[in-house]
């Protein structure tokens, strides 16, 4: 597989998953100037949090810290060091990085940029 990171903050992660492209999150920066990949919940059911394995290599080949879950309704986040996942998760029915959400520690709600660039992750 080969991995092209794009160098222009921040930009979405999109992924083919059952026919469709859908947008998982976004890279950006967090006030630390560490990269994190960002995902949103507002009105969407919650599901327990799970990462493709291209989009999980992906992530560690960009140099990405931190996954934050943010609830947007709630102003809660947490997060989970990236470099743990593969210790912590679990394959789910889909084949993905699965994370129970207990695995993921309280940090402070984040703020982050609109992202205008994507790259779909194959």
């Amino acid at each position: 597989m080969t991995v092209a990171v794009s160098p222009t903050l921040p930009y979405a992660i999109k992924y083919r998953k059952h026919g469709r492209i859908v947008c998982l999150g976004k890279i950006c920066r967090n006030d630390d100037g560490e990269l994190i990949f960002g995902v949103p919940y507002k009105g969407r059911p919650f599901r327990t949090p799970s990462l493709p394995l291209p989009v999980y290599l992906h992530l560690l080949a960009a140099g990405v810290r931190w996954w934050i879950i943010r609830f947007d309704d709630q102003r809660k986040a947490y997060r989970i060091e990236l470099a743990r996942v593969d210790r912590v998760a679990t394959i789910g029915t889909d084949g993905e990085l699965t994370v129970p959400l207990r695995m993921f520690e309280a940090c402070p709600y984040p703020e982050w940029p609109y992202a205008v660039r994507s790259v779909l992750i194959r």
